[in-house]
């Protein structure tokens, strides 16, 4: 192509896929651009909302065996997507980015990345969340608890989880009160508290079974070994 002809992006493998990117100082030069003609932040929104959006459809598939190919997509966006995560939390209001957290935590879990998942969510916890739905605030907790556990920061951990279940009991996700009781009991793993891992690992298979997921009986199952 042209534009790796003339030096004008870097390529590497990924797996079984070449990807590219624009160099940094070409980078930097259209963001130049677009401040000198004033439509920055306008293309900056767009760019959050359609890697948000991007997560959000990812999310629609948690919990069923298409997840993967969208997991797959979000590892090779992850980059524009923090950036768009950073840009939608200093400029928007939460209830905007939060609707990218269901998928993030699930791509956080199976990337092993706590400390992404701790940095994050605590930016997310910051500000106002008047307006947030409290299955997205769930969400959030859940994630952070998944950061907590695998620091070994188990007190915290355990808050984290109390309040994502608390939360998810306040909406109407089963999805939402699923992750937090699986979240739960893996922190009640930890500590070695078999009544609440027996405890919440039961009543997230009795979700599992009303709603007919198969496939959510996963986490809960693992924790019962």
């Amino acid at each position: 192509p042209a534009w790796v002809d003339a030096a004008m992006v870097t390529r590497w493998r990924d797996r079984a896929e070449t990807r590219s990117r624009l160099l940094e100082t070409l980078r930097e030069y259209g963001l130049a651009r677009l401040r000198g003609g004033g439509v920055e932040d306008e293309v900056r929104r767009v760019h959050a909302e359609y890697h948000i959006d991007l997560a959000v459809r990812a999310g629609a598939f948690l919990g069923t065996p298409d997840v993967a190919p969208w997991m797959a997509h979000l590892t090779q966006s992850y980059v524009e997507l923090r950036q768009a995560i950073g840009w939608s939390l200093a400029h928007e209001p939460r209830a905007v980015t939060l609707r990218a957290v269901p998928a993030l935590r699930e791509f956080w879990i199976r990337q092993g990345d706590a400390r992404e998942a701790g940095r994050w969510t605590a930016l997310m916890l910051e500000g106002d969340l008047a307006g947030v739905p409290a299955d997205l605030l769930s969400e959030v907790h859940g994630a952070a608890t998944y950061g907590a556990l695998l620091a070994n920061e188990l007190p915290t951990a355990l808050s984290f989880a109390d309040e994502a279940v608390r939360l998810s009991r306040e909406g109407d996700s089963p999805r939402a009160l699923l992750s937090g009781l699986w979240m739960r009991a893996s922190v009640a793993l930890a500590l070695g508290d078999f009544d609440a891992i027996r405890r919440d690992s039961l009543e997230a298979l009795e979700i599992c079974d009303w709603n007919h997921d198969r496939w959510g009986r996963a986490g809960p199952l693992s924790n019962l070994g």
